[in-house]
């Protein structure tokens, strides 16, 4: 028989998992890649001898999410006598391979003295507690207090006083935030917002 095992439950982008195959009895040159079938990434070359063997799962990119299948199909190893083995059972791995997003949009195209734009951050996927007030850099203005939760932040922006012409700039940072698997998120996109 054989067992698979992973040195982790969930793998993220740029990550990879180690399997171990372990056999009760020593399956020699029986057992190769082509007895081994992967969904959700793919097996790197198998190494090792005797009772264990090991390889290195890499996920497939921008898997929003799912679960690794790395299994061994019955009879198609055998032992030393000939003999041949049962089916290998599959380590639960899950996967989330893709790095969230946000977009930055405004209520208004333009401010002039007084006025405020409501500017609004939509996130592909929660960014939880990493998302606050430092991934966010602007200028021609200030930004006041970023509320909500889940996929939609907001928040205030006010003008610069006496500022003849311009435009504000609003933009989050790549690799400021993360989702829940831990994956980086990518920068945001400034809003058009003239300023007068």
């Amino acid at each position: 028989s054989v067992t698979i095992t992973s040195n982790v439950s969930a793998v993220k982008s740029g990550e990879t998992a180690n399997i171990t195959f372990t056999f009760s009895q020593d399956p020699e040159s029986s057992f190769t890649a082509t007895d081994v079938t992967a969904t959700g990434g793919t097996l790197g070359t198998i190494t090792g001898s005797g009772l264990t063997r090991t390889a290195i799962f890499t996920p497939t990119p921008n898997l929003a999410s799912g679960s690794a299948s790395i299994t061994v199909a019955a009879l198609s190893y055998n032992d030393a006598a000939g003999n041949t083995g049962s089916a290998g059972s599959t380590p639960a791995i899950s996967i989330d391979t893709l790095a969230p997003t946000v977009v930055i949009t405004s209520n208004v195209s333009a401010v002039k003295v007084g006025e405020t734009a409501a500017i609004t951050f939509t996130f592909s996927e929660d960014p939880g507690a990493s998302f606050g007030a430092g991934d966010v850099t602007t200028t021609g203005g200030t930004l006041g207090t970023i509320i909500g939760s889940g996929l939609t932040r907001t928040a205030t922006f006010t003008p610069t006083p006496s500022l003849a012409s311009g435009s504000a700039s609003i933009t989050v940072a790549n690799a400021s935030y993360t989702d829940a698997a831990g994956n980086t998120g990518s920068a945001g996109t400034t809003p058009s917002i003239s300023i007068d």
